[in-house]
């Protein structure tokens, strides 16, 4: 109970915060996840978007978390747009099931999570 009390806590206190990253560091991030794509190491082109994200969201606002949080956690803060969250909760799943269900990441899957991500940290959609 307590560590709902500090979630809520803490995402009431990001609730006017535009959480998803600035353009030079998303696409120096796309940049880094294609490198790994073109070697075909798809599975951890996927997991460095996200991890990455993480790491950046939490430098940029650490005195606002003080708690360790789950992937969805993360995934409910701050303040975005209801397509840029979509999108990014459709990347922790894809995460999610290569990591804990060992779902193999291909190609295609790591088009759609790079598609996912853009839409999140840039709002764009080629859909």
């Amino acid at each position: 109970l307590v560590g709902r009390r500090r979630a809520a806590q803490t995402t009431d206190g990001l609730s006017d915060v535009d959480v998803r990253p600035d353009e030079v560091f998303a696409n120096a991030l796309l940049a880094q996840a294609d490198a790994l794509a073109e070697q075909g190491r798809f599975a951890e082109a996927v997991r460095i978007l996200l991890h990455s994200s993480f790491t950046e969201l939490q430098t940029r606002i650490r005195q606002r978390i003080g708690v360790s949080f789950t992937a969805r956690e993360i995934g409910e803060l701050g303040q975005m747009p209801d397509m840029a969250r979509s999108a990014f909760h459709r990347l922790i799943q894809r995460v999610e099931l290569s990591a804990f269900a060992e779902a193999p990441v291909n190609a295609e899957g790591y088009q759609q999570a790079r598609q996912d991500y853009s839409e999140f940290a840039l709002g764009e959609s080629t859909a």
